[in-house]
């Protein structure tokens, strides 16, 4: 029988295994059979048949398990990047406040700088001031001398003035009441008056014209 017939009929008993065998038997096995090895690691049932499934469910828990792998490495990475990120931002914050404060002080400094500045200046023109001002005090102090003393010296001369002019009202008043007591001879003229005689009364008329030249002239000045 052949083996086009053998396999038809499907007598695999009459199957000629040589004719799938290659030239060294000691290294391959034939197509059809599996060797003793694999037959051996190969788990089989109670009949003899083997199991194909632990094979698979091992496979896929190597995958399950290499994906849990990869994946808690992700994770792993990524908390790393968020350390990372975070220690960052903490150390730009802590320079940002470092370069605020060193800005603050770089104020304070150019202030207190501005402030003993103008505390020198103050200071010097207190002192120039201090210098002119001596001399106007001492000044003001000796106007403050002479106005006392012109004060109390024009109160002398009011109360002076005030008794002469008293005086003067007294003789006013006296000699209103008695005219005739300073009438002379030849003054007679004086109260507007011409006597007889020739030569008293050319006299009298001379002395009236001489008055009236005087008070014409006094009129003219005023």
């Amino acid at each position: 029988m052949s083996f086009v017939d053998a396999f038809l009929m499907d007598d695999a008993s009459s199957l000629d295994h040589s004719f799938f065998m290659m030239e060294d038997p000691k290294e391959v096995v034939g197509l059809g059979t599996i060797s003793d090895e694999v037959r051996s690691s190969t788990p089989t049932k109670m009949d003899g048949t083997m199991l194909r499934t632990p094979t698979v469910v091992a496979t896929k828990r190597g995958s399950s398990a290499a994906s849990s792998s990869g994946e808690s490495d992700g994770n792993g990475v990524e908390e790393l990047d968020r350390d990372t990120a975070r220690k960052r931002a903490k150390r730009e914050a802590y320079k940002k406040h470092i370069r605020k404060r060193q800005g603050e002080h770089l104020d304070l400094k150019a202030q207190v700088q501005q402030l003993e500045d103008q505390l020198d200046f103050l200071t010097k023109m207190k002192a120039i001031d201090a210098t002119f001002a001596s001399s106007w005090e001492n000044i003001a102090r000796d106007l403050a001398s002479h106005r006392q003393e012109s004060s109390i010296e024009n109160e002398k001369l009011r109360k002076k003035v005030s008794e002469q002019s008293e005086f003067i009202d007294t003789l006013q008043t006296l000699l209103a009441k008695k005219p005739r007591l300073a009438v002379f001879e030849n003054d007679e003229w004086k109260a507007l008056r011409l006597v007889a005689d020739k030569t008293c009364r050319l006299h009298g008329i001379n002395a009236l014209l001489t008055r009236q030249r005087q008070l014409l002239t006094a009129s003219s000045l005023c």
